[in-house]
């Protein structure tokens, strides 16, 4: 605030300096010259040193410093939570883990997720250390030998450094 001040000081000055010789109000241009430099000088030297010795910049220092330390905070507590971690991967892990499902229909499926529903509402640390996280869901219902749909519960253990499946299982039955 106080950098603007000095700033907008400058520029008002520099506008009487230019109304003046303008006006010739001063017998030398010169001296109206020199005068001008002298005073936008020290407004804008005064700026910068007001800048530079205002608190403002540590404020915002320690304001940037304080929201790195809570979002290092936040990841380190949401990694500890498989639900959390798992629903930061879940966009690149939903499609390839959707289809290594859909292979174990022995006839036809269907799924029974809505745009508000995920496909896979839960997970689960598989390997923590080697980034390995378990998806499970029961949103599928597999089509049997009789036409009938029968409901489905699966896991899907994914890799989140490799970005691939891992395995799928598929059980009958719902969560």
């Amino acid at each position: 605030m106080l950098t603007f001040l000095f700033f907008a000081a400058g520029l008002g000055l520099l506008l009487i300096c230019a109304w003046a010789l303008f006006r010739k109000r001063v017998r030398s241009s010169a001296v109206i010259l020199g005068f001008c430099a002298g005073l936008i000088v020290t407004a804008v030297g005064g700026g910068l040193i007001a800048s530079s010795l205002s608190g403002d910049n540590g404020v915002e220092a320690a304001r940037r410093a304080e929201k790195a330390a809570q979002l290092a905070a936040d990841e380190a507590a949401c990694k500890e939570n498989p639900n959390c971690w798992g629903a930061r991967f879940i966009e690149q892990a939903s499609v390839p883990c959707s289809q290594a499902i859909e292979r174990y229909s022995k006839f036809s499926f269907r799924w029974k997720d809505t745009p508000t529903e995920t496909r896979f509402p839960r997970a689960a640390w598989e390997d923590e250390p080697a980034g390995r996280i378990a998806f499970i869901g029961d949103r599928i219902q597999f089509q049997n030998g009789f036409g009938a749909y029968q409901d489905m519960k699966y896991i899907c253990s994914y890799d989140i450094q490799g970005d691939r499946v891992i395995s799928a299982r598929v059980y009958e039955g719902r969560l």
